[in-house]
């Protein structure tokens, strides 16, 4: 074209422009040109408008020619042929009707939607079951209601086919909230399931799926070692107990409050639940002691009411006062703590003692300088020694004589039996005593005493000779020599008698009468003579 142009300006410059006639026809030749070479591009630019006017060259040339084609194909059942060949030349009704007719209903939905016939097509891909295609085609067509049946058959075709997800979505464009979160649950989405029930008012389940939220946030925090409640987890529980209240089931509605961390609400979903007296403990766990008493009055447990008031007072650092309540609501061990923090050891034996502490009462007895309660309590305890040791103290020898003699010490239980007359005993007791034991002298000096006293002068002899034997007097051994020198006056064996008199006086001058017992055995020597 440029050429054509370019030669044409050349002509006319050479003077080829004075023939008025060709000038004329090369001029309309070229408007000609002008025309197709614009229409040309247009057509590359507007490709649809192209399409348009081959439809137009082929309605004018060759439509007819074509449209016979499709009906021999047709009488032939190549209706699939057919009608794409009918799709191609625009006659889209003829088109349709050829699809229909050779059941090739994919197609024919497909041009039904294309030619914008949404009810047709709709209905054709029902009958494909292609349900979610089917309800959108009817949704633009303003067939809500239909609409929404073919959604729900869309959701329970993928259902049967286990694609949870999918139908849950259906569900929902279906108006089934409640059945989307049948789903959702199943799909292993709990928060849009959670959130659905609540909107379907199935409350209950609602809420069981709120707390596998808040579940899941736990189990999250554990494996990352966090053990805090993340605020994912905190409003997730917090949902689950508001929907459980509205389900009225209170208990869990309770727990998961506790949960949130908002007891109050806690304790009221357990009042509700008529159970006060839990209310009342779980009120005592967040240290919200006067509300905690109101509740256990309501439970009529006034015992509780005071426990309250004794953990306030505690809490209040008011020691002797909050061991006063825990007194009277019988908890003895905290009561018998605190009265021992204050330095009150008797009534900390008390409450030791009326909680059957009875090794801890007896510790406290025996700060307090009670004797006799401490062994009671030691006797109690199965500490026989302990026990013992305090009875004799509290001047109870009957009582601490057998004791003495149940934990092996013999010569203190031969003691106790003496101060009681038991002479018997006590003999029994001290002969009991080993040689090695570091009261085995004293032990042997009392049994002599004792067999002294019982008339046996030779078994006294012989028992104070055992531990005096090559032994000089001493004034730790000095009393030994003094009941031997005695026994033997008792037997008239005047000579061994004066002897150990006069070592005695050797080593202590004033003891006992053994200075006068040495001048009357002497004053009897001379009155013999």
């Amino acid at each position: 074209m440029a050429i054509l142009l370019a030669k044409l300006h050349n002509w006319l410059r050479s003077g080829g422009g004075d023939n008025p006639v060709l000038f004329g026809f090369i001029v309309f030749v070229a408007a000609i040109m002008g025309l197709l070479f614009l229409k040309g591009l247009a057509g590359k630019l507007f490709p649809e408008r192209r399409s348009r006017a081959v439809s137009r060259r082929l309605n004018f040339f060759q439509k007819r020619k074509l449209i016979r084609q499709a009906e021999y194909l047709m009488n032939d059942g190549h209706f699939s042929q057919a009608g794409a060949l009918l799709d191609s030349i625009g006659e889209f009704e003829h088109a349709l009707q050829a699809y229909l007719k050779g059941n090739e209903l994919v197609a024919a939905a497909s041009l039904a939607e294309k030619i914008q016939r949404y009810n047709q097509a709709a209905s054709i891909f029902a009958k494909l079951e292609e349900y979610d295609r089917a309800a959108a085609l009817y949704e633009k067509s303003g067939d809500l209601g239909t609409a929404r049946e073919m959604y729900i058959s869309a959701a329970e075709k993928a259902a049967e086919k286990g694609k949870n997800y999918v139908a849950a979505e259906m569900y929902l464009k279906g108006g089934e909230p409640g059945r989307a979160a049948e789903m959702y649950n199943k799909a292993g989405d709990s928060e849009k399931a959670a959130a659905l029930f609540e909107e379907a008012k199935e409350y209950e389940k609602a809420a069981n799926a709120y707390e596998m939220v808040y579940a899941h946030s736990l189990s999250r925090d554990f494996g990352t070692s966090s053990l805090s409640l993340t605020k994912k987890g905190q409003e997730a529980a917090l949902k689950a107990a508001r929907a459980f209240e509205k389900a009225s089931n209170y208990r869990s509605a309770a727990r998961l409050y506790k949960a949130a961390k908002d007891i109050s609400l806690a304790a009221e979903m357990l009042s509700r639940a008529g159970d006060d007296e839990g209310a009342a403990n779980m009120l005592l766990e967040a240290k919200r002691f006067d509300q905690a008493a109101e509740a256990f009055r309501r439970a009529e447990n006034e015992k509780g009411a005071l426990k309250a008031a004794a953990l306030k007072a505690l809490n209040a650092e008011k020691i002797e006062e909050a061991a006063e309540l825990f007194e009277k609501v019988e908890d003895y061990i905290q009561a018998a703590g605190l009265y021992e923090r204050i330095a009150k050891p008797l009534d900390a034996g008390r409450m030791f003692e009326a909680a059957g502490e009875h090794a801890s009462a007896a510790s406290m007895f025996v700060a307090a300088g009670e004797w006799e309660r401490a062994a009671q309590n030691y006797e109690k305890a199965g500490s026989a020694n302990h026990a013992a040791e305090y009875y004799a103290k509290a001047n109870n020898p009957e009582k601490a004589a057998p004791l003495f003699e149940t934990s092996g010490q013999f010569f203190e239980a031969g003691q106790a039996n003496m101060k009681v007359g038991k002479e018997d005993e006590a003999m029994s007791m001290f002969q009991r005593v080993r040689p090695g034991s570091e009261h085995y002298v004293r032990a042997s000096n009392l049994l002599g005493q004792l067999f002294s006293i019982k008339g046996r002068q030779n078994l006294a002899i012989k028992k104070f000779l055992e531990v005096t034997a090559n032994k000089s007097v001493t004034l730790d051994n000095i009393e030994i020599f003094y009941n031997l020198a005695r026994a033997y006056e008792k037997i008239g064996q005047s000579a061994n008698a004066k002897a150990l008199h006069e070592k005695i006086i050797l080593v202590d001058f004033n003891y006992k009468d053994a200075n006068a017992r040495l001048a009357a055995l002497e004053k009897k020597d001379v009155d013999t003579s």
